[in-house]
């Protein structure tokens, strides 16, 4: 009975340390990695979030910055006049020339103007942690 109890408390253990490590907030993209629909950046401070979002019943995909607390609220949209309809191979990568872009099966559909972001490069990765007009 012992032993039964000590297998099901490990094994709760392993998966609570399985499960966090997928739902710790990330803050930083590297250029090896993406973003897909679904998946978010979340600033260490814990106020913005960004990733994509559709309004609505739209069908219409964007990527945005929202207020964690209040995700109705968008303070950023970045494919504003170009939105993705449908979501089949849509991520958010960075370019070999640094900078955000939203690929569609392997294709850019938009790039980032980074006027609107305060962007904080290190070796080529982007941080999410503030945001300014």
């Amino acid at each position: 009975m012992e032993y039964f109890q000590l297998t099901t408390t490990l094994c709760q253990l392993l998966l609570s340390i399985i499960l966090l490590k997928f739902s710790v907030a990330v803050d930083t993209l590297f250029p090896n990695q993406t973003i897909t629909i679904g998946q978010t950046l979340v600033s260490q401070s814990q106020v913005f979030e960004m990733g994509f979002f559709s309004p609505g019943r739209s069908g219409n995909i964007y990527l945005g910055i929202w207020y964690k607390s209040t995700p109705d609220v968008v303070v950023w949209v970045a494919n504003r006049n170009e939105p993705i309809t449908g979501s089949v191979g849509v991520v958010l990568a960075i370019a070999e020339n640094g900078n955000l872009t939203i690929c569609r099966d392997g294709s850019v559909v938009w790039s980032v103007n980074s006027s609107g972001l305060r962007q904080i490069r290190f070796y080529s990765s982007w941080i999410l942690e503030t945001w300014f007009s």
